[in-house]
């Protein structure tokens, strides 16, 4: 045992760039999140203090370049935000409603995540390399979870369709440029559970 914690995480803990510390945001309701660093070899807990005072949360660890993607409440939503793996230089990607589930390609040059604007229904898929792309088609399905090939080549993403629930596979093209369908590889009964 490394630490021992009495809150969940907010969202899902990130080893830093070093692979020395582990990021984790406690889920507290009600209270204003804030990041904490693990170190992994004494299990000594500190808070991130850039993080805390720009009110960033969910990192977001780029382990293909020195970078991390944060969530930052705003009046009329959430920002996407990239700082050094330090907190410093702020740089704001984008903003919405809600945005959920930010990742980056294993390479490090593509960042996605989930959002929600004006139809609460359906999540689009947002894609950043060098400009915001979004590449889920709204007649594809509705994602339930996504994840890149080591490779960074194409994204593997679960969904459901009116009729089933699918895994599919979007190229790396389709994941920047958008405008593609995914390419079903597996097809389950609309019943099964996807987490």
């Amino acid at each position: 045992t490394i630490t021992t914690l009495s809150s969940t995480s907010f969202c899902p803990p990130q080893v830093d760039i070093t692979g020395k510390h582990l990021l984790f945001e406690p889920f507290v309701p009600g209270e204003t999140a804030f990041v904490y660093e693990i170190d992994l070899s004494s299990g000594a807990i500190v808070p991130m203090d850039v993080p805390g005072q720009q009110e960033l949360g969910c990192p977001a660890v780029n382990v293909g370049r020195p970078s991390v993607a944060w969530l930052h409440p705003v009046e009329n939503g959430e920002e996407v935000i990239v700082t050094n793996p330090d907190g410093s230089n702020p740089v704001v990607l984008a903003q919405h409603n809600t945005i959920y589930d930010p990742m980056w390609s294993p390479d490090g040059e593509i960042l996605i995540y989930t959002a929600i604007d004006d139809d609460q229904t359906f999540r689009p898929l947002y894609s950043h390399q060098d400009a915001v792309t979004r590449f889920w088609p709204r007649d594809a399905g509705l994602v339930v979870d996504y994840t890149w090939l080591p490779d960074s080549s194409a994204l593997l993403v679960a969904y459901y369709t009116q009729t089933d629930a699918v895994i599919g596979r979007l190229p790396r093209e389709c994941v920047v440029t958008g405008g593609c369908e995914p390419t079903p590889l597996a097809t389950f009964d609309i019943d099964s559970g996807m987490v």
